[in-house]
């Protein structure tokens, strides 16, 4: 049923192959490729891989999860490959990724993991989990950002507190080609920020307090929906070489810190919304008294030898009391336009 079973506390389980023949090119399939945890006592401490290649697993081919961290404390998860093959160049797939489950503390973060090609999510955080760091890893592609995606979302957060997707640097979270979202927030306060969220088959982030606001939420003068606004961006320009202006505002509640998040994008969401390829800036504006906060930043843009034409801009909005927003409608400088009017 279980590849591995721990009941216990500070173990390590590195380098293996659970899931798959010798070889790592084939499955030979749990139901379950490890498995963290039980109802009853409260294990701690334990991790799954390490910091080099050498400690990381290969958890593929198993028919439910993975990786299951269940009614666990301070469980490390790092370097492992879930999905793949141990080249990375092939799906094995697993029925889901990661679930952690009524967990606390639990690090999905430090040498990245790949968590790719699975049928489902590729990580779920769920059911009463808090302070659950998500960070430096690949889902739904791998570590050279070939596309595996995952087939639902590639991260799914529900009825869970206190969880942190991405940072800056090495914690930024590459989150693209999954089949659903790339990120879900279900009745769920998170702070997204820092990943780069591309390509996904629905939105790039997708917030959520009941089944009637799936897809994009429109934004609404009092939040009484409890979900963040997302950022209106109301023009874009050029001011010098190398350069970005974003102009915006935001409205939630009055006296806020809003965290703000820009992306360039070379292309749109179909949704018409996002998502973020391009992490370009990261500043906090503050609310008036009204609730509203403008914003006009300029921002350094990447060489051509880090992206290609970065045609749409969006972000995204935090702030502590409701959490990430959605992220705003793509918006294009007037020169994208310019060759469709000349026509």
């Amino acid at each position: 049923m279980q590849g591995v079973y721990i009941l216990g506390n500070n173990n390590e389980v590195r380098g293996n192959f659970i899931g798959t023949n010798a070889e790592g090119t084939d499955d030979i399939p749990n139901q379950y490729g490890i498995r963290v945890g039980s109802t009853g006592t409260i294990y701690e401490g334990n991790q799954i891989g390490g910091p080099n290649p050498q400690y990381g697993n290969l958890i593929s081919g198993n028919s439910m999860y993975a990786l299951d961290v269940f009614n666990a404390k301070t469980t490390h998860i790092e370097g492992n490959t879930i999905g793949l093959n141990y080249a990375e160049d092939a799906a094995i797939h697993n029925g889901f990724g990661i679930i952690v489950n009524n967990s606390s503390g639990t690090e999905i973060f430090g040498f990245a993991n790949v968590i790719a090609g699975n049928l489902q999510q590729g990580m779920q955080i769920v059911f009463h989990s808090s302070n659950t760091f998500v960070g430096g890893n690949f889902v739904g592609v791998n570590r050279e950002g070939t596309a595996f995606g995952n087939g639902m979302a590639g991260i799914l957060v529900m009825s869970s507190d206190s969880t942190t997707i991405g940072s800056d640097g090495l914690a930024r979270n590459t989150i693209a080609h999954n089949g659903g979202d790339g990120i879900e927030l279900r009745s769920s306060l998170a702070l997204v920020e820092g990943n780069l969220i591309y390509r996904n088959g629905e939105l790039g982030i997708d917030v959520s307090q009941s089944p009637a606001q799936f897809g994009v939420t429109p934004n609404d003068a009092d939040e009484a929906d409890e979900i963040q606004n997302f950022p209106v961006v109301t023009d874009v320009s050029f001011p010098e070489t190398g350069k970005v202006r974003i102009e915006g505002y935001v409205i939630t509640k009055p006296s806020e810190e809003v965290q703000l998040r820009i992306y360039g994008n070379e292309v749109c969401d179909p949704s018409g919304h996002g998502e973020g390829q391009v992490l370009l800036d990261m500043r906090a504006v503050d609310t008036d008294e009204s609730g509203l906060a403008e914003f006009a930043f300029d921002s350094e843009l990447p060489s051509a030898a880090v992206a290609g034409p970065l045609l749409f801009y969006t972000t995204t909005a935090y702030t502590d009391t409701y959490g990430s927003s959605e992220f705003s409608a793509c918006h294009a400088p007037y020169s994208v336009y310019l060759p469709l009017i000349m026509r």
